[in-house]
């Protein structure tokens, strides 16, 4: 499913445009290595979500979710034509909120750190021992 706008992801700096619903994989303005490494799943079209971050080996990094965001935000951004002129253009685009638990995994795939947000503001983090 392509969006009508885009979903900017802060965990990553990514622009969602595309989901597939039957593997959980996004699209994303950057490269499709970099697609390939966030799982997402509970989406919907304003960017409330649930995400895996992985590493280049498929282990999971970082576990967290978004709630969705009204209203629409936007940024001026420079593009390149296809005549190789720049221009500037308008980027319309959802901006989520962290939301509840965050839990990021070290390289043996154990919590080392957790943090919990309420409509973006993080309230508590913890270092796991």
């Amino acid at each position: 499913m392509y969006l009508q706008n885009p979903i900017f992801l802060d965990i990553n700096d990514q622009y969602v445009s595309a989901f597939d619903k039957a593997d959980s994989s996004v699209a994303t303005n950057k490269s499709s290595d970099s697609s390939k490494l966030i799982r997402v799943f509970n989406f919907n079209t304003m960017g409330g979500l649930g995400f895996l971050l992985l590493d280049n080996k498929g282990h999971v990094r970082v576990k967290g979710q978004y709630i969705e965001s009204l209203p629409l935000k936007s940024e001026n951004i420079k593009v390149k034509r296809l005549n190789g002129k720049a221009a500037t253009e308008i980027r319309v685009f959802y901006k989520p909120s962290r939301q509840g638990d965050w839990l990021y995994y070290d390289n043996q795939g154990k919590i080392y750190l957790t943090e919990k947000y309420i409509m973006g503001k993080m309230i508590e983090r913890s270092k796991v021992n």
